[in-house]
């Protein structure tokens, strides 16, 4: 059975006058459902406008429904209580640094609303307030020891071209070694005397083929660097949604992204972050978390990973705290751009809300 898109149970109206509440519409209940044209039919006076303005919170201030009263709006498969229903905003300034203290000043009151619900909220929770046209500022003060400040990590550099020639240069170099030793022990019989010329040569060679063992080791993407370096990559991109600003957001992203797949990272992870039916409240990421990471493929300064993660976050909305945890499956390609690792293909192959 499809949901109705409008349900309106027992809606009862009534106007205040001098003379007293004035009944508008009484105990009037339909449903629309999607698609679907409803036809309102009465003599003048019989409440047609009242009840169509209700569907859309339109009636005058001096209007009092009565608390039976439901009008249910159906969005994305969730109801909506229209009647009870609380509009808010949350204002956002970006600033340079963590301010000391701030200040609203609210001035929107009407005769029906005296009281507004409001709250600053931080790291260390949501602190509420009650605003009245006589109290009418809202004043956040710092009182954090250690806040939290956007932070990104450095990733790691790809590999030089001494480092990238180092796997095959040491075992040249090796052999090389093994050569000179052969002439140092054949010349040093012979001779009766160390060979002082090949001997350097030999300690040169040995010396070089250290190095390149231990550059090769430290330029190796083992196991534990590929985790380490999707794992930098994810943060510093969640990490640059805790900026303010498009363009600075963009700007902290084009560390980690590039191409085409800068604008795709921003809009898919905008929409993971943002709670759609809250208003667009961001989503602020307190924990990546990598639960697999896999090298299907690597060639010309590319490599293809499949990885899974967890995404874990918070956000302060309406004076409480929501959380969100979301799983990734995804295949990534991240290359070698101006001598850093950047992100340039992301494949979401499953996502989940844990």
């Amino acid at each position: 059975m499809t949901r109705p898109l409008i349900s309106v149970k027992d809606l009862t109206l009534r106007f205040k006058t001098d003379e007293g509440l004035v009944t508008a519409v009484n105990n009037v209940s339909f449903d629309i459902a999607p698609g679907e044209v409803l036809g309102l039919v009465g003599e003048s006076g019989s409440g047609k406008s009242v009840t169509a303005k209700s569907l859309m919170m339109l009636n005058a201030e001096n209007s009092v429904y009565d608390d039976n009263s439901q009008i249910t709006l159906c969005v994305d498969d969730q109801e909506i209580e229209l009647l009870p229903a609380t509009v808010g905003v949350i204002y956002v300034y970006p600033t340079g640094g963590l301010p000391q203290n701030v200040e609203m000043d609210w001035d929107i009151f009407t005769p029906k609303m005296q009281r507004v619900p409001s709250a600053s909220v931080d790291q260390a929770g949501p602190l509420p307030v009650i605003l009245e046209p006589d109290f009418n500022v809202l004043r956040w003060d710092n009182f954090l020891k250690n806040p939290d400040i956007p932070t990104l990590v450095e990733i790691q550099a790809p590999p030089t071209g001494i480092q990238k020639i180092s796997g095959w240069a040491q075992w040249l170099l090796l052999a090389l070694s093994l050569a000179l030793l052969l002439v140092v022990v054949r010349r040093w019989m012979r001779a009766g005397r160390p060979p002082f010329p090949a001997l350097a040569g030999l300690l040169i060679c040995l010396l070089a083929t250290a190095y390149l063992v231990h550059t090769h080791r430290e330029s190796r993407l083992d196991p534990d660097r590929l985790q380490h370096l999707v794992g930098d990559l994810l943060h510093n991109v969640y990490r640059a949604f805790d900026y303010r600003g498009e363009e600075v957001i963009y700007d902290v992203l084009a560390r980690s992204a590039d191409g085409s797949l800068l604008t795709d990272i921003y809009l898919e992870t905008r929409r993971g972050l943002e709670l759609s039916n809250q208003g667009g409240a961001r989503v602020k990421v307190k924990d990546i978390e990598i639960l697999e990471t896999s090298l299907v493929d690597s060639q010309d300064g590319a490599l293809t990973i499949e990885s899974r993660w967890n995404v874990s976050g918070s956000v302060g909305h309406w004076g409480h705290v929501h959380q969100r945890r979301n799983g990734y499956q995804a295949t990534l390609e991240i290359s070698e751009v101006d001598g850093a690792w950047k992100l340039t293909g992301l494949e979401i192959l499953e996502e989940e809300r844990l």
